[in-house]
């Protein structure tokens, strides 16, 4: 997350969104957040969404697992890297 990504946007697969830190975790603008539907990792990474500033849209629930390796996140990490993709070509 402490990366220099410029402009260029980030999706961030089951981040660590520690609420427990100091100073408190944030993500870069134009990030994406992507973790299992756990009520702890829901809970740490709304947290990390809002120290963001980013929309609520930027948080995806997908999964059962901390591996995303299921079909549901892949496809959801499919369709945010294709939206980015698009929107980058507007």
């Amino acid at each position: 997350m402490n990366i220099d990504i410029g402009e260029t946007p980030l999706v961030l697969i089951a981040p660590d969104g520690n609420v427990g830190e100091k100073p408190k975790p944030s993500a870069k603008a134009r990030s994406f957040c992507i973790h299992e539907q756990t009520m702890w990792s829901r809970l740490c990474l709304r947290r990390l969404v809002n120290n963001s500033g980013l929309p609520q849209e930027a948080l995806i629930d997908v999964g059962n697992d901390h591996w995303l390796s299921d079909p549901e996140s892949l496809e959801a990490m499919l369709k945010v890297c294709e939206r980015l993709v698009r929107k980058g070509s507007e």
